[in-house]
């Protein structure tokens, strides 16, 4: 599953959704600023979330996002990559094939000021039956990005042994 940002997308959602083999979903932030013709338009690529209120975080944005799309996760069968920062398609495509060839892999990757700006689970881990335990404990609690993505690392560790 990809799971962009309204900030990361510019002109570029079409190379960007075709660079991906799973789902793709589009998390619009109440600030999107994309007019109603650009939602609807995305609307053909991406499943789109409205967040209609100012996430604490990308903790607290995927736990959200993923606790509502938890039907489809339950059928995944992909790896899961969580972008909020602008990106090519060549990056996308890169992620895409690493979590396939590598399914046990966890890269999280924080800005300077501990902001999550991206997240690739490997296909194990995306599609572990413990995710969506593991999202459902922390919905609702705010945990800094650094904080969430070490405790995906320690819950999940096991899986690269």
């Amino acid at each position: 599953m990809l799971i962009l940002t309204s900030d990361t997308i510019a002109d570029n959602s079409d190379t960007l959704s075709a660079s991906w083999p799973g789902p793709r979903v589009l998390i619009l932030r109440p600030d999107t600023g994309l007019s109603p013709a650009d939602v609807e338009r995305l609307n053909r690529d991406f499943i789109i979330v409205e967040h209609l209120e100012p996430a604490g975080g990308a903790a607290a944005l995927l736990c959200d996002a993923l606790g509502w799309l938890a039907p489809l996760l339950r059928e995944a069968d992909w790896p899961l990559l969580y972008l909020d920062h602008p990106a090519g398609a060549a990056f996308v495509a890169a992620e895409a094939a690493a979590g396939q060839s590598h399914p046990h892999d966890l890269r999280a990757d924080l800005s300077p000021e501990g902001r999550l700006l991206s997240l690739r689970l490997g296909e194990m881990i995306a599609t572990s039956p413990l995710m969506p335990e593991f999202l459902a404990v922390l919905r609702g609690r705010p945990v800094e990005d650094a904080t969430f993505a070490a405790l995906l690392h320690d819950a999940f560790a096991w899986t690269s042994a």
